[in-house]
């Protein structure tokens, strides 16, 4: 799916030397270190590598998003010739929403709840392009459409909550495309998506690519997913760029022996669980569940009932849009019940989440898929579980906090930093221990693994086993990624636009399919490398 275009009319960007660091109480931290790169209009460059090579922060510092705090030098970084480190911040500015764009891994995080998706894409081409109300309207619909979004009048009038996950990324592209920029850096763009809108996603962007010679900057850590989208990449580790190369040459011939362990790494598999009969009474039960949201014209959810036992892992999988996610937001409060029961520990729970009592709250509890968009940026992670701690009703909210530190195999020291300050696997190690900070009889687990790269990966599902197995919390996991099924769940429940299609135990549905939707989200799984 890589363009090839472009590869001799000069560069889009050049970065020569890029340093950059972040304060702690000992001391600076180096996350670059001197590294260069360069990009031709056109071209694909991945940068690949595990959680803290320094990958994002690279894509920060071309963007000058970086934190507070964070010093940034290089010895050049030029945008068509115009130098990026020069440049005052309002003009910096001006040129990163015009020239250079972004499209962000969680969607959800970067389209405004409040707005709906045809004034977003209007604010961008009235503010950017200074086009008037009616032309800016016009050019929204275009840019629905070449992003191929379905009716794109109707998606116009809709709110990013009530669009799916790839729903809400073409959004995203379109608005990253609105400017006609000469850059987009594309940072982990489909690892929130089910495998089969993952494909659909990547050829969306080689198509845009091929038609508006736009050069894209591919944030991943996945190698053998880029692999089949980029030109060029360049492997990180350390804050460092170890090799760079085409794909041909870095997956036939590495020159490194870390490049030769991303290519091995599996998709984090884990020993496969053994199941056992159930025999006692349900904790969770989920009765006639349905939803509807504002404004939708048809039904997310319709009639779904499943149990889920003490103690016990039950899998949620389907597409995009399926549904998996409300039916997770409903079971904590997050969303109002409007049809249907949900019981707990043999309790009804009230249908308006803010009518829970604190000892219903404390039974559930959720782990999201990306702790950027939970966890707040302007507090000490220390002060975080402090609070939640807190909050859950803790006696001694300093002393709660140091056992989930404890609980979740992070070193205390941590507790100083800010969420800025640590890898991606770390901060969701700290949003796990923030949901067991009033010791839950149930955890929702929403994707708290897409985001992380393969190693990462199975140090967070083998702590999530074993806090199961000493905490006896039970798990409902929502996940697109079927590879953790066989080491997490003892049963699964497969979601087809809001209705249940197939259930059974986790071995069976994998093994032995019943429906052709089943067995087409096994294969797409298999077949997207």
């Amino acid at each position: 799916m890589a363009s090839g275009t472009g590869q001799d009319m000069g560069p889009v960007l050049e970065v020569c030397g890029l340093s950059v660091s972040y304060p702690t109480v000992s001391g600076p931290v180096a996350a670059l270190k001197d590294i260069s790169f360069s990009l031709a209009a056109g071209e694909t460059l991945a940068l690949v590598g595990e959680s803290g090579s320094g990958k994002s922060t690279a894509a920060l510092a071309v963007l000058d998003y970086l934190p507070n705090g964070a010093r940034r030098e290089a010895r050049g970084m030029h945008l068509m010739g115009q130098d990026l480190m020069a440049l005052r911040p309002a003009t910096l500015r001006a040129l990163r929403g015009r020239r250079i764009t972004a499209v962000s891994q969680h969607p959800g995080t970067s389209l405004n709840p409040a707005m709906t998706i045809g004034a977003q894409l209007t604010e961008v081409s009235r503010h950017v392009l200074g086009l008037s109300r009616a032309a800016s309207h016009a050019r929204a619909l275009a840019l629905l459409g070449e992003v191929q979004i379905q009716n794109p009048g109707r998606v116009a009038g809709l709110y990013p909550h009530q669009l799916s996950g790839g729903m809400q990324q073409r959004v995203a592209i379109a608005i990253a495309l609105a400017p006609e920029p000469d850059l987009i850096v594309l940072d982990e763009p489909t690892t929130a998506l089910d495998v089969t809108v993952q494909r659909q996603i990547l050829e969306l962007l080689a198509d845009l690519q091929q038609r508006r010679g736009t050069a894209y900057l591919l944030i991943s850590h996945d190698i053998h997913l880029v692999s089949g989208f980029a030109d060029r990449i360049a492997v990180m580790r350390g804050g460092e760029i170890l090799e760079t190369g085409s794909v041909r040459h870095l997956t036939e011939t590495p020159a490194h022996d870390y490049t030769r362990h991303l290519l091995a790494s599996a998709l984090a598999p884990v020993s496969v669980r053994e199941t056992a009969a159930v025999s006692s009474p349900a904790l969770l039960r989920v009765s006639g569940l349905g939803h509807r949201f504002r404004n939708a014209s048809t039904s997310v959810l319709q009639e779904i009932s499943f149990d889920i036992a003490p103690g016990r892992c039950l899998g949620l999988i389907g597409e995009s849009g399926s549904g998996k996610s409300t039916i997770g937001k409903l079971i904590c409060g997050i969303h109002d019940l409007q049809h249907g029961r949900i019981e707990m520990a043999g309790s009804d729970l009230p249908a308006a989440g803010a009518a829970r009592s604190l000892a219903q709250r404390n039974l559930v509890r959720m782990v999201f898929q990306s702790p950027d968009a939970t966890l707040n940026p302007a507090h000490r992670v220390g002060d975080i579980l402090k609070r939640a701690s807190y909050l859950a009703g803790a006696p001694d909210p300093g002393a709660r906090m140091r056992a989930l530190f404890d609980l979740v195999r992070l070193p205390p020291e941590l507790a100083s930093r800010y969420p800025a300050g640590l890898s991606g696997g770390q901060k969701q190690r700290v949003a796990i221990a923030r949901a067991f900070a009033s010791s839950p009889k149930l955890v929702v687990l929403d994707e708290p693994t897409s985001a992380l790269d393969a190693t990462v990966q199975k140090e967070v599902l083998s702590l999530l086993q074993e806090l199961q197995r000493r905490e006896q919390v039970a798990f409902l996991l929502i996940t697109h990624d079927l590879s953790i099924l066989p080491g997490m769940a003892d049963d699964l429940v497969v979601l087809k636009d809001g209705k249940i299609v197939e259930k059974g135990p986790q071995n069976q549905v994998l093994n032995a399919p019943r429906e052709p939707y089943t067995r087409a989200l096994i294969e797409a799984g298999r077949s997207i490398y």
